[in-house]
């Protein structure tokens, strides 16, 4: 939404008045990427999903409660602002299509930590639902 003027205003507005989880997924697309935007969404996010490629590209500050990096078939990493720390291993799957798994993960991630449940085991079950969307 970022990549559109009026959605990037709604967004600002909306974190603007905000007293909830902000969760920003990076989806870094070329050349639809802009720095000023990124930095932005990465400066008001309590939760940041990123991939291993986006975690090399982005500078990610101290404040952020919550950072999760996904690995593929390297499984994922969740780290907490007091520096604990989670992994998980990927499930072994058969990958049809990847589409939607990025969102299924964080769906599933989000519900387990909203939930209050163990991190680590909210990553986990986070993984197990992206293999069965692939």
């Amino acid at each position: 939404m970022l990549r559109h003027p009026v959605g990037a205003a709604t967004l600002r507005r909306l974190v603007a008045v905000s007293h909830g989880l902000i969760v920003v997924d990076a989806n870094l697309r070329p050349p639809h990427t802009s720095p000023n935007a990124v930095d932005w969404a990465v400066g008001v996010a309590n939760l940041l999903k990123m991939n291993a490629l986006e975690a090399a590209a982005i500078t990610v500050p101290d404040g952020i409660e919550w950072v999760c990096v996904t690995h593929g078939a390297e499984g994922a990493t969740l780290r907490r602002r007091d520096g604990r720390q989670w992994e998980a291993p990927a499930v072994p799957s058969v990958v049809v299509d990847t589409v939607g798994a990025g969102d299924a993960f964080l769906a599933a991630l989000l519900d387990g930590l909203i939930a209050g449940d163990d991190p680590g085991g909210a990553l986990t079950e986070a993984n197990r639902t992206a293999a069965r969307v692939v």
